[in-house]
């Protein structure tokens, strides 16, 4: 965001705090901090909430009664456990408006907009589990994702022929998982993306590796947008083009990076990510320097929108975080392992539910199965990978494998570089037997 709408949107601060401090939590952990909070830099001054603790007190979270409010399920990959509860964000009536409230005059909508190269309908394919914080626009067409084959059908044959106005879809917004099923299942029924004349698409949920947004781009014949969102904040960080890193966009939030290990904000390279909702776009229930469990990278100054963007490295759970130089460091981040091992065909992955429930044939739709760990005694960092293949028999192959991901990771992370140029840290990358390891469950949404 530029200075002039970050000076407009702390501005915003004072109300917000107010209003969450009318909500038992916050009036509890904030006692009269939060009267000294004027910028975004005095956030710090706060206590950060993470997900599990908003989930254990997510009804003193509420301003006010409960209800009237609607919510939006948030079920995630930050909880401690796939047993927890949801986390459910109550919204009301009046947050909904403040955020239509700037939408576009009449005669300026996307199909009226001379700058708009593909001014078609957008399908909007959303997952059933996540709610829509607003109702679809007039040139949007919204389905449901399920993992059923009817869900494809669906979107086929909203793509393959023009609307009742004459216009055809040329832009989708949906899910990493739902667009590299949509991929392999058209192919696998002999079917050209290519023809329905898609050219824009906007991906949210994980991060689209870099071989299935090449294989995607190619089929489909269209440009692909990262976005990076939350089901608790109705406000996404999509790509720019002229960075290519994300910046969030309406409604106002406020975003922090903070150090892995020390917590105090950081002013370049990768940290915590923790967002701020501001007033009157968040009402009913206030994430106040809401934890996100994410790990991003600053980006450069951005010319076009005056602002830093950011880059998704994934879950930290996911990856190390050692102390270095009195901060934290991350190592081997998930989106960096998925990137190498995504694009080997001999790497073995979970089997995805469209392939368990014969939907698709394809074994390769699946995220690889890897795992990693640090030996503190042996300053050794290790990466284990299951191949499809016994790598005790076919051991040549494993080495070159090991090689090729080691070299990639040393390649793509110049810290991890340092440390093992330094002496400081060892990298051993190993393959494993299918089924042999015991990773974190990613969903597949």
């Amino acid at each position: 965001m530029s200075k002039a709408v970050l000076d407009d949107w702390q501005e915003l601060l004072p109300k917000t705090l107010e209003n969450a401090v009318r909500a038992p939590y916050y009036r509890r952990r904030f006692g009269s901090a939060w009267r000294r909070v004027k910028s975004i830099e005095d956030l710090a001054l706060l206590p950060t909430l993470d997900k599990p603790t908003a989930i254990r007190f997510q009804r003193y979270l509420v301003v006010g009664e409960r209800p009237p409010g609607f919510g939006i399920t948030s079920s995630g990959t930050t909880r401690l456990d796939l047993d927890m509860p949801p986390l459910n964000v109550l919204r009301c009536p009046e947050e909904a408006d403040a955020i239509a409230g700037p939408a576009l005059e009449p005669g300026q909508a996307a199909r009226e907009d001379p700058d708009d190269p593909y001014p078609g309908w957008t399908l909007e394919v959303f997952s059933v589990t996540h709610g829509l914080p607003l109702p679809p626009g007039k040139d949007e067409i919204v389905v449901p994702w399920m993992l059923d084959r009817n869900a494809l059908y669906m979107i086929e044959a909203v793509l393959s022929k023009p609307q009742p106005d004459g216009r055809r879809v040329t832009a989708m917004r949906l899910g990493t998982g739902a667009l590299t099923v949509l991929t392999v299942w058209l192919q696998e029924r002999g079917k050209d993306p290519s023809s329905f004349g898609v050219k824009l698409i906007g991906t949210f949920s994980q991060r689209l590796t870099e071989f299935w947004r090449k294989l995607a781009a190619e089929r489909f014949g269209a440009q692909i947008f990262d976005n990076y969102s939350l089901s608790e904040f109705s406000t996404p960080a999509t790509e720019c083009t002229a960075c290519g890193w994300l910046h969030f966009r309406w409604p106002p939030v406020l975003y922090e990076v903070l150090d892995l290990v020390t917590g105090k904000p950081r002013e370049e390279g990768i940290g915590r990510l923790v967002l701020t909702g501001l007033h009157p776009y968040v009402q009913k229930m206030p994430l106040i320097r809401y934890d996100t469990g994410d790990a991003v990278e600053l980006g450069p100054f951005c010319r076009v929108e005056r602002s830093r963007g950011i880059r998704m490295h994934g879950r930290i759970r996911r990856g190390l975080v050692l102390q270095n130089n009195g901060g934290g460091a991350y190592l081997l981040a998930p989106m960096t392992v998925f990137d190498l091992l995504d694009c080997l065909a001999e790497v073995e992955r979970w089997p995805h539910p469209c392939a368990t429930l014969g939907i698709i044939r394809s074994r390769d739709v699946g995220f690889p199965r890897w795992v990693s760990e640090f030996d503190e005694r042996l300053s050794l960092l290790r990466l284990r990978f299951e191949v499809r293949f016994d790598p005790l028999i076919f051991r040549e192959r494993a080495k070159e494998l090991e090689t090729r991901v080691q070299e990639g990771l040393l390649t793509r992370d110049a810290g991890l570089k340092k440390l093992v140029r330094a002496g400081t840290l060892r990298l051993e990358v190993l393959a494993a037997r299918p089924q042999s390891l015991n990773p974190p469950i990613d969903k597949f949404v």
